[in-house]
């Protein structure tokens, strides 16, 4: 990838296996682009890959997914905020779930 390079100071680029356990970022993302990924994965294996991503991604933080991609049928920790574009929804503490 070709970047300015005041934004590449900025921008760091890793290789990552998705199936693997536990990821080797150790940084919260307020976006995440995973447009064109999940079509590859079987139902249990998307599962897995979105529930470890959403460990990096910040709360109120965006994914980008592909036209033929979603998240409804995989977490309820997700929303869509637009087309193919998901918010992470806030962790509740344990007494707002107990109100709901």
């Amino acid at each position: 990838m070709r970047v300015v390079p005041g934004l590449r100071r900025k921008v760091t680029f890793h290789r990552l296996n998705f199936m693997e356990e536990n990821y080797e970022v150790r940084d919260m993302f307020d976006v995440v682009f995973f447009r064109n990924v999940l079509i590859y994965f079987d139902r249990e294996s998307k599962t897995k890959v979105v529930e470890r991503l959403m460990t990096h991604l910040a709360p109120d933080g965006c994914l980008f997914l592909g036209y033929a991609e979603t998240t409804t049928t995989i977490t309820d920790r997700l929303v869509s905020i637009g087309p193919n574009v998901y918010a992470r929804v806030p962790e509740r503490s344990g007494a707002e779930a107990m109100a709901v």
